[in-house]
């Protein structure tokens, strides 16, 4: 019985010597094969033009004149931040009275 125990306990010794040495091991990885090259074919203009998008991105007049600019934003942020001053407003409160200030 000695010696089962023994062995048994040699086992265990061993497969936790072993263990981090074969978790460091890395895995084998495939051999890739080059990929070969494809070439696209040609594409004529009135095909370019059929799949081109609109521009839709480009900004539209309306939305230009909605918009202050950055200096009537700043000039409207120091208007509200003098007023904010003068009544002594700081923290939350002062965050919540320049943003309603900023809209009227």
């Amino acid at each position: 019985m000695k010696m089962i125990s023994r062995i048994a306990t040699l086992g265990v010794i061993a497969a936790l010597a072993i263990a981090p040495a074969v978790a460091q091991i890395a895995a084998p990885t495939a051999p890739t094969a080059p990929k070969p090259t494809v070439t696209a074919p040609a594409v004529t203009a009135p095909a370019a033009a059929t799949r081109a998008k609109p521009a839709a991105a480009a900004p539209t007049e309306k939305a230009a004149m909605d918009k202050p600019t950055k200096a009537q934003r700043t000039a409207k942020s120091m208007e509200c931040s003098k007023e904010a001053d003068v009544k002594k407003i700081h923290g939350k409160v002062r965050k919540t009275f320049m943003s309603t200030c900023k809209k009227a």
